[in-house]
């Protein structure tokens, strides 16, 4: 039989040429389809698994998920929260919920908002176990971090991009919610890229962020939203003079707050309340003190802010005041609410409102019941007032 080595040589060729283009096919088309809890356990995405396609929320319930470098996520409006896990029974079980990734892209164009979420945990013997997340060089499209209590994580060197028509914030970090003082929560965020959110950063309820080298010239508030509840002595962070605005009102309960020199507060339409801490319990009640020297505050054109203070007389007669030191501050279109119990030292400041609504700069007011205590003695000298249709009213036995 004859034989065509050129027609043998071409055959070869060709089947040759088709398995490369199957296995490249194949390759384009492989996928991995992710959803649901992984508790106490180990888990990698692999480049092989290559993306990854989110169909549920994941959750890492005390679990370990590392993800490998050059993997794409796709979240497709789905959320993974990091849990730590707290368990008793016949087996006492804790442990961290840990998730690591390095130079992972994760994609987001569900028609519904994706995050990331860390929550730590506290057992009954007051031990900690914190949610951790580490990430460098990632990059996020359409997607929110919110970092609960005691969750100390980093995001480094990486992009986020926001372009949903929801307002958005890139990092939002709480902490402070769990009982008698515990559950501080502390991220570093250095070195980021960050465009179209409204807030880069937002701090509430005793977080403290290390925040250095990031570029937030794409966001709409180009510093730090401010917002919630602290209950521990807290000094705000200075931050390379990042302004901060008011997301929306907050509340010092029961401990001292102290805004440093040079910092900038936009308060909106918002308030600041400083509040003596009155939890019912007798060894739980504390006072409350607002500290600032040379800051700027200013308030809404169309409404102003409000600075606010309230202390309460407890069992026994106990006094519980309010009050700080605000010194050769700025404030305008701010009001200011001294209550019972309220002691501020309001000095040596220029106090501007230029709003349409007739205001009081400082309205003054003591007990509102008939028993003899509770005055309230704030000290207001060396002050410029201007335009306020009343520079100060008194009321109920106030005695400023």
């Amino acid at each position: 039989m004859k034989k065509f080595p050129l027609l043998e040589n071409w055959t070869r060729l060709t089947l040759f040429i088709t398995i490369i283009v199957l296995t490249a096919s194949w390759s384009s088309f492989s996928q991995t389809n992710v959803g649901g809890s992984y508790q106490s356990t180990n888990v990698k995405w692999t480049i092989a698994g290559s993306p990854y396609n989110l169909v549920s929320n994941v959750y890492l319930q005390g679990a370990t998920l590392t993800i490998e470098p050059n993997v794409v996520v796709n979240l497709n409006g789905y959320s993974i929260t990091v849990n730590s896990r707290i368990g008793y029974g016949p087996t006492v079980y804790s442990s961290q919920g840990v998730l690591e990734a390095n130079d992972v892209t994760f994609n987001n164009t569900g028609s519904k908002n994706s995050r990331f979420e860390f929550q730590g945990a506290i057992d009954k013997y007051y031990s900690e176990y914190k949610a951790v997340g580490f990430f460098k060089n990632c990059i996020f499209q359409n997607v929110q971090f919110y970092f609960d209590y005691l969750s100390n994580s980093g995001v480094n060197n990486s992009s986020l991009n926001f372009n949903a028509s929801v307002n958005g914030n890139a990092f939002t970090c709480t902490g402070g919610t769990a009982p008698f003082g515990y559950g501080a929560s502390e991220q570093t965020l250095s070195g980021n890229k960050i465009v179209g959110y409204k807030y880069p950063f937002v701090i509430s309820n005793d977080a403290y962020p290390t925040i250095s080298g990031n570029d937030v010239s794409g966001c709409v508030f180009k510093g730090i939203g401010l917002q919630g509840t602290f209950y521990t002595n807290y000094t705000l962070g200075d931050y390379n003079k990042l302004p901060y605005q008011l997301s929306y009102s907050l509340y010092i309960y029961g401990n001292t707050f102290t805004i440093p020199s040079g910092l900038s507060i936009d308060m909106q339409a918002n308030s600041i309340n400083v509040n003596a801490k009155n939890s019912g319990v007798l060894v739980d009640r504390s006072e409350a003190f607002l500290n600032a020297s040379g800051v700027t505050f200013t308030g809404s054109s169309t409404g102003s802010g409000l600075i606010q203070y309230n202390g309460f007389l407890g069992t026994g007669q106990a006094e519980f005041w309010s009050g700080g030191t605000m010194d050769k501050c700025t404030f305008n279109n701010v009001r200011f609410d001294i209550g019972q119990y309220s002691k501020p030292k309001i000095t040596n400041s220029n106090l501007t409102i230029t709003s349409s609504v007739n205001a009081t700069a400082f309205m003054i007011s003591g007990y509102i019941n008939n028993n003899a205590n509770g005055f309230t003695t704030p000290e207001l000298s060396g002050n410029k007032i201007v335009g306020y249709k009343y520079p100060f009213v008194i009321s109920n036995d106030a005695y400023p």
